[in-house]
């Protein structure tokens, strides 16, 4: 799964170097486990993860080549918008206090530590275990490296190949799905097999489902479609939801080898 470096670092995606080094110093700064250690292992294992993502992403970030290989891959996952501060009201002129025959007890202020927004959930390492499972399964399988995806794998045999691509996402929204139909519509165009059939199979998993209803209506839509891009070729798409089962969008057919694929793919968890 790709992360967002610019987002990790507050930043869009068109920040300059100066903006990335200045944002890097603010929370390496805020961050550095030696100003949290003496508030228990808990808050120094909080930051000490904090400070190991944030070095991560200005390593990439202020290296050039690094940047514009990362830029390109970060291009196929929406931008998402860093939260910008609220400002903070003026503080109201002390009013004359009244004269008192006690001292005056203050209240030390109470500074709550700021609340970081829930990311969405996605299971490392379920993508490996559906391709170990997928590799059971009793099929010439070959490794096949498709932009865009984490991994794919493909059998091929006289008259059928059966091609898996695998991609893991944060969420899978209308502005998402814009990117997951041309992704699957460029393999689908992709594909020479004219005298053989050819089922490109879309395993996506998401940590959640937004515009939910305009989104399943674009899936049905986006497989149903595959017949009239290329006469031999089909597509279909598995979608996993956080910890759900997966859901299949398209239609088998009575191909026994897919139905096996599609099997696996349903029941990996």
């Amino acid at each position: 799964m790709i992360k967002d470096y610019y987002f990790l670092l507050g930043l869009p995606r068109n920040a300059s170097l100066e903006e990335i080094k200045h944002a890097y110093r603010k929370l390496a700064a805020q961050y550095h486990p030696d100003r949290v250690s003496e508030q228990g292992p808990e808050a120094l294992a909080q930051a000490t993860a904090r400070m190991t993502e944030l070095n991560e992403a200005f390593k990439v970030l202020s290296d050039p080549e690094r940047k514009a290989e990362y830029d390109q891959q970060v291009e196929l996952i929406p931008e998402r918008i860093p939260p910008q501060p609220r400002p903070q009201p003026r503080p109201a002129p002390p009013s004359p206090s009244p004269p008192q025959s006690e001292p005056r007890v203050v209240v030390p202020r109470v500074v709550r530590p700021v609340e970081m927004r829930p990311e969405a959930h996605v299971d490392t390492g379920y993508g490996q275990r559906l391709k170990t499972a997928l590799s059971r399964v009793p099929l010439k399988w070959k490794e096949r490296e498709v932009r865009g995806w984490e991994w794919g794998l493909e059998a091929s045999e006289l008259r059928r190949s059966i091609l898996i691509l695998y991609r893991a996402m944060d969420s899978l929204s209308l502005l998402s799905m814009h990117w997951l139909e041309s992704a699957v519509q460029a393999v689908v165009a992709n594909e020479k097999g004219l005298l053989r059939r050819t089922y490109v199979v879309a395993a996506v998993h998401i940590g959640r489902l937004m515009d939910a209803a305009s989104v399943q209506q674009k899936l049905h839509a986006l497989v149903g479609a595959s017949a009239g891009w290329r006469k031999n070729v089909q597509a279909l798409l598995v979608l996993r939801e956080g910890k759900n089962r997966p859901i299949l969008y398209g239609v088998a057919g009575n191909d026994a080898r897919l139905a096996q694929v599609l099997g696996v793919l349903l029941k990996a968890r």
